[in-house]
């Protein structure tokens, strides 16, 4: 009779028992997904995932929901990163200048990354991010989620008037595909976005920019009758 492995059903029914956190759930999964899964594509992308995390090297903070609502907002990010620029000041109007926001809002999204550990100050002059990197469940359903992707793309739509075509890149291709090829391709464009960030936060920090790439479905589903 031939073993019968660990299904990723399975896998994910011991993770609840287990208490895992979402990213300690998924590196499980994957693992278990390498070592049964019957298909070889199957095993190659959780080899992926898993070579993946291995490289990043960094320090990840998994946030609970009620913790990612509180940061859902887009500017959280941008003050992240703002922080890194050559000319930043810790001051809430200068920060509100650069990105088109309220002193206010400044003020109360310092305070919620500084509650989450993401930034700390340094001798009250600068503030600076801690080397925690913020992981989520990207994979799940989550109005949050929903919410800050909606905010970028807003952004980008808005760049298309304020920005000339040197300080940006919007283009779009319309492809006819194979649905069975989405996961493999949703892993090349995650690849590709870790390259191009490694290259552009190289040289001087000067300005914050956002890439935010999109692959969706255009067509309608058909019920068959």
């Amino acid at each position: 009779m031939a073993k019968k492995g660990i299904s990723q059903e399975v896998a994910a029914e011991i993770s609840v028992k287990l208490e895992l956190n979402p990213a300690e759930s998924s590196y499980f999964t994957d693992h278990v997904l390498l070592a049964h899964a019957r298909s070889p594509h199957a095993k190659k992308l959780a080899q992926y995932r898993i070579e993946e995390r291995h490289a990043s090297g960094s320090s990840y903070k998994t946030l609970d929901v009620e913790a990612f609502k509180a940061i859902s907002d887009w500017h959280h990010y941008a003050i992240l990163e703002l922080a890194l620029t050559e000319d930043f000041r810790l001051d809430p109007k200068w920060i509100a200048a650069r990105l088109g926001i309220s002193a206010f809002e400044v003020s109360q999204a310092i305070d919620r990354l500084k509650k989450l550990e993401l930034i700390e100050e340094d001798n009250g002059r600068r503030i600076k991010k801690t080397d925690m990197s913020i992981t989520a469940t990207y994979g799940r359903p989550s109005a949050a989620l929903r919410k800050l992707a909606r905010q970028f793309l807003q952004k980008a739509i808005e760049s298309l008037d304020s920005q000339s075509i040197e300080e940006r890149d919007i283009t779009n291709i319309t492809m006819a595909i194979d649905p069975g090829r989405l996961s493999e391709a949703k892993l090349m464009i995650t690849k590709f976005r870790r390259k191009l960030c490694a290259f552009l936060e190289q040289g001087k920090h000067k300005e914050v920019y956002v890439f935010a790439p999109s692959l969706f479905r255009i067509t309608r589903s058909v019920t068959k009758r």
